[in-house]
C-alpha cells in the first residue's frame, strides 16, 4: 500500500494522471493516504482508499507506464501492477478493510475527551469480541473470500492453484495434527485470515 502511495503521489504528474482517470470514468476519487506505523486511522484510510480507487489506479498506472520516458518509473510501475494484479493483494485489502474500520471505530472513541474508564473497557471489549466472532464463524472468511474470487474474475486476475504444504508450526505445532491443506480457501483461512486475527488479538 506504502509503494502504491509512493508511486502516485510522490509526482504532481502521476496524481494528475489518476485524476484524470477517475474523471473519465465519473469515479468519485478517494484520496490516498500514507500508511502509518502508529496511527491506525492512516492504516485504514490507506487500505479503504486503494479499495475503492482501485480500479481507477491500475489504470493510472499502466497510462503511466505506456507513457513515462524513465526506465525506473516504467520499473516501479510495473512491480506495483503487477503486486496489485494478484489474488494474494486483493484477499489482504479486502480482509484488512473490515478489520481496520473496526479498530479504527474503536480508537476514534476513545480518543473522545469526554469518555469515562467504564465506557472505554466496554468498547475495547466489544472490539475483542467482534474479532473473536470474525476469527470462530465461518461467515466472514466465507463472504471475504467470495468477493476475493469474483473481484479477481472481474480484473483478470489468475487464481492459483493450491500449493501443497503443511500447516506451519507457528500455527499448529502438535505434529499430531499436522495435516495437507484440501483446498485454496482452507490454505488463505489457515495461513492469511487466522494469522491475521490471531496476530491482531
Amino acid at each position: 500500500m506504502q509503494l502504491i502511495y509512493n508511486f502516485i503521489e510522490g509526482s504532481c504528474t502521476r496524481h494528475a494522471v489518476l485524476e484524470k482517470i477517475a474523471n473519465l470514468t465519473n469515479t468519485k476519487l478517494k484520496t490516498l493516504k500514507s500508511i502509518s506505523t502508529t496511527r491506525w486511522a492512516c492504516r485504514s484510510e490507506a487500505i479503504s482508499a486503494v479499495k475503492e480507487n482501485y480500479s481507477s489506479i491500475l489504470a493510472a498506472i499502466e497510462e503511466i507506464i505506456d507513457n513515462t520516458k524513465q526506465s525506473d518509473v516504467r520499473a516501479k510501475g510495473k512491480g506495483i501492477l503487477h503486486h496489485m494484479k494478484t489474488f494474494e493483494f486483493v484477499f489482504a485489502m479486502l480482509m484488512l478493510d473490515p478489520i481496520l474500520s473496526s479498530i479504527l471505530k474503536t480508537s476514534v472513541f476513545l480518543q473522545s475527551p469526554n469518555i469515562n474508564l467504564l465506557t472505554a473497557v466496554e468498547i475495547v471489549e466489544s472490539l475483542k469480541k467482534l474479532l473473536v466472532s470474525m476469527r470462530n464463524t465461518e461467515d466472514d472468511f466465507t463472504d471475504i473470500y467470495h468477493k476475493t474470487i469474483q473481484m479477481c474474475k472481474n480484473y483478470d486476475i489468475e487464481i492459483p492453484q493450491l500449493k501443497k504444504r503443511k500447516v506451519s508450526t507457528k500455527i499448529d505445532c502438535l505434529s499430531s495434527t499436522q495435516h495437507y491443506m484440501s483446498s485454496k480457501e482452507e490454505e488463505m483461512k489457515v495461513s492469511v485470515y487466522y494469522s491475521t486475527l490471531d496476530h491482531i488479538d
